[in-house]
């Protein structure tokens, strides 16, 4: 019986992998083509990269990578045609963690909170540094629960490697501090902190890499305006599909609804270390969706714990009273209901286009043969694409990308301001775009291409100030455009590119 259990799981947890690897497979993330241009750069200097140069609005702005030792590593993959073994290791990194908490569970409940997690995560994954810092993040937690004397030493160690990772070290920091602020064993605890805080200095930024986190963490353009910075009570809603937006909303608030249940009701039989991570956690959840792997990881050993608890409660309560056939069939209704669910689930996310919906590789390829880097001139391009721009049309500067939306420089110039000006203009105010390309001296506009009624644009005036949705600001652009000098000179079903005449 022990036997057929353990190959079950074993099971469950190929099927787990299989999911996760298709997914990081087919996954797009907008920003991974300046990550791999800044990696190639890395390996041919050998230094990581200190200022901007492949903007054309924020050309020589200061900046720290502070992924540029993952960037160098996945370059190297890529320019060795070994890009599967990136997508193995990232499936990996993601599935891990679950194989152990899949290996730990004894009940049908515990197994559908992890399946509900596990689909929760699928909206996360892929390459991405961010899954490094969800796996180290789920080692530290291992050890400090545990309690592993011999690990507990090499702490320090994972801190120096993690720092030139991702910045997400920065939270492993204040995990570490918080078992050591709430355990008996202070003293240990302390030089093991000190150590792992000195060595986060072992970077090419030094103390600088703390204030390129702050900055980010501050900047009110990125919380407001990048999808997975924005609460996770309301990014779902923002998903081009309803039922996609449904289901995540259904199933993260089914997920924290459980966590916050339990952590209250079973409050004082907690590890408090535990309990005020996990529900710091939560409110760094509901401040942004990218915490969310972080809070999966502090959360599910709170939510096994309480499942044991709640038994045991049941169990005393219950004492002498045998569960009636009726609410027998009840409760297998309601697991089977819930696989249901977690199955769709899984499979929505699987197949949703999830952080990108697409790169505009036929319009790219339609600029490399028709145009020269002089004729493309100043390019204003849309700000999920600028990462792909930078890698694969690489002699012509983006107008903004992924690493930008924070940046402010000594006279208060954002480009991230601007771009936000044109797609998020107030309400009741027209989108500043020909302004803005007049500013820079644009010639080319690269957008995402949407469907409009173009022969109702040059005759209904009132369009110009109608509902201001992002959707809508592309049909504006080339509405005006076509009147104001620009010709349309590329379309297709995911971008159009006009050009100034």
């Amino acid at each position: 019986m022990k036997f057929k259990k353990s190959l079950f799981r074993i099971g469950l947890a190929i099927v787990l992998c299989l999911i996760f690897f298709q997914v990081t497979a087919t996954r797009l993330d907008p920003d991974l083509g300046w990550h791999l241009r800044v990696g190639e750069e890395i390996l041919e200097s050998g230094e990581a990269p200190r200022f901007d140069t492949f903007s054309h609005t924020m050309p020589g702005h200061a900046w720290i990578d502070h992924e540029w030792l993952a960037d160098a590593a996945l370059a190297f993959l890529e320019q060795n045609d070994l890009w599967l073994v990136a997508v193995i290791v990232f499936t990996l990194l993601a599935a891990l963690p679950f194989a152990v908490w899949l290996w730990r569970i004894s009940t049908v409940w515990e197994f559908l909170v992890l399946a509900l997690a596990a689909a929760l995560m699928v909206n996360h994954i892929g390459v991405r540094a961010q899954i490094i810092t969800f796996f180290l993040f789920f080692l530290i937690l291992e050890i400090l629960q545990k309690r592993q004397r011999f690990a507990f030493w090499f702490l320090p160690l994972l801190f120096l490697a993690w720092v030139n990772l991702h910045g997400g070290f920065i939270l492993g920091l204040a995990v570490l501090g918080i078992f050591v602020v709430f355990t008996d064993q202070r003293l240990k605890g302390s030089i093991v902190l000190g150590a792992s805080f000195a060595l986060t200095f072992a970077n090419p930024y030094t103390w600088q890499i703390y204030q390129e986190i702050f900055s980010v963490l501050s900047s009110s353009d990125t919380a407001r305006y990048i999808a997975e910075w924005q609460s996770a009570l309301v990014q779902p809603a923002m998903k081009s599909s309803t039922t996609v937006a449904v289901f995540l909303i259904v199933g993260q608030l089914s997920f924290v609804a459980m966590f916050l249940w339990f952590s209250w009701h079973y409050r004082r039989r907690y590890s408090l270390p535990l309990l005020v991570t996990a529900v710091l956690l939560f409110f760094g959840y509901m401040k942004s969706l990218r915490n969310g792997p972080l809070f999966f990881v502090a959360a599910l050993p709170v939510l096994a714990q309480g499942a044991a608890l709640l038994r045991e409660e049941v169990a005393r309560l219950r004492q002498g009273h045998e569960f009636t056939s009726r609410d027998l069939t009840v409760f297998k209704l309601f697991k089977l209901s819930a696989a249901v669910f977690i199955l769709a689930f899984a499979f929505l996310l699987m197949w949703s286009p999830g952080l990108s919906r697409g790169y505009p590789v036929a319009a790219v390829n339609y600029l490399r043969a028709s145009m020269t880097p002089d004729e493309i001139g100043n390019l204003f391009n849309d700000y999920a694409w600028g990462g792909y721009l930078i890698q694969n049309l690489p002699s012509v500067k983006v107008f903004i990308d992924g690493r930008m939306p924070h940046w402010v420089d000594e006279n208060g110039y954002s480009a991230m301001a601007e771009y936000t000006s044109v797609f998020y203009p107030p309400r009741g105010a027209d989108t500043r775009f020909f302004e803005v390309a007049a500013e820079h001296s644009i010639q080319t506009i690269l957008i995402r291409a949407a469907k409009c009624e173009e022969t109702e644009f040059s005759t209904r005036a009132f369009f110009w100030t109608y509902s201001q949705k992002l959707a809508e600001i592309p049909c504006l652009i080339q509405a005006k455009a076509a009147l104001t000098g620009w010709e349309t000179v590329y379309k297709d079903r995911t971008a159009v590119i006009l050009r100034k005449m």
